[in-house]
């Protein structure tokens, strides 16, 4: 039985059990908790620390993680060619990738086998929660990205229509460093979902209050997001000036242009190509940012 005085005792954030005040770490963690961390926990989250780690992190999920983000290219491949008119199923599959992922990262963090089939039965259990959590995020941040557009159409289109051009260009700029900011405190919703049983909006607060004192090592997690969405976008940018290039190859005589414009369209697949792999990268990343996050700012022990 200790014989401190309980003035002189403190709980533990993790373990809820009280100890010496001078047990306690700045974190108000306990010795015992702190000995049983991992070198990724012990180190707090600033933004080297949360890239080196989500780095080191990815060759740790290594064969799990290459076979699924080639199932989910793979798949994608046929929803984009063979389901063109159910885009919601790319979405999703994306969604029940991420937590497949964030499943390996932890358990790779905690030193535990990284079990491919086994991760993807325990995610499946949450599947919906996590499905859930993640269309109400992405409703916000789309939301946040379109407010400083659509004031702008509605009040600058009014007011002085010569102006809508450059205030349009202002209001994209703007729009798209509020989605940031707000993918950035959602940066573990996911996690807190899948670990901890929370859902809705609960998750999206946890997330958003464990951010608060996070804010630039969160905001590597919405630039990998950003670079995540970028990428197919470029693509389908890239495509259909293939498809316009082909197509107007096709009306008119291009003349000694005409073998450059039919290399370009032979590109189309190697850009295909290219544009999962990166988008892979991008999700691999991400996710392992959040794993990364989560494991640094959760309150308390759920391993």
């Amino acid at each position: 039985m200790s014989t401190v005085p309980a003035s002189q005792r403190e709980q533990c954030v993790r373990c809820k059990r009280f100890s010496p005040a001078s047990d306690m770490d700045e974190r108000g963690v306990c010795d015992d908790c702190v000995s049983r961390l991992t070198e990724l926990e012990r180190v707090p989250p600033t933004v080297g620390n949360v890239i080196v780690g989500a780095v080191g992190l990815v060759p740790k999920v290594g064969l799990p993680a290459l076979l699924l983000v080639t199932g989910v290219a793979l798949a994608m491949y046929f929803l984009r060619h063979e389901a063109f008119g159910i885009p919601f199923l790319g979405w999703g599959l994306d969604v029940a990738a991420q937590g497949v992922m964030l499943g390996l990262a932890h358990r790779a963090i905690h030193g535990r086998p990284v079990n491919l089939a086994a991760t993807a039965q325990a995610t499946t259990d949450h599947l919906f929660r996590l499905i859930f959590v993640a269309f109400i995020a992405h409703i916000q941040i789309v939301v946040l990205y379109a407010i400083p557009s659509l004031l702008v159409l509605f009040v600058v289109s009014q007011m002085s229509p010569d102006a809508l051009l450059p205030a349009l260009a202002v209001a994209q700029i703007a729009g798209l460093v509020l989605a940031l900011w707000r993918a950035s405190t959602l940066a573990v919703a996911l996690p807190v979902t899948l670990h901890e049983g929370h859902t809705g909006f609960s998750a999206l607060g946890i997330s958003t209050r464990r951010m608060k004192e996070h804010r630039a090592p969160a905001f590597v997690f919405a630039l990998a997001g950003l670079a995540w969405l970028i990428v197919p976008l470029v693509h389908e940018a890239l495509t259909l000036g293939l498809s316009m290039i082909g197509w107007l190859g096709d009306l008119v005589d291009l003349g000694p242009l005409r073998p450059w414009t039919e290399q370009l369209v032979e590109l189309a697949p190697v850009i295909e190509i290219s544009q999962s792999v990166l988008t892979a990268v991008a999700l691999l990343f991400m996710t392992a940012t959040s794993a990364v996050l989560y494991a640094k700012t959760v309150g308390y022990r759920v391993y």
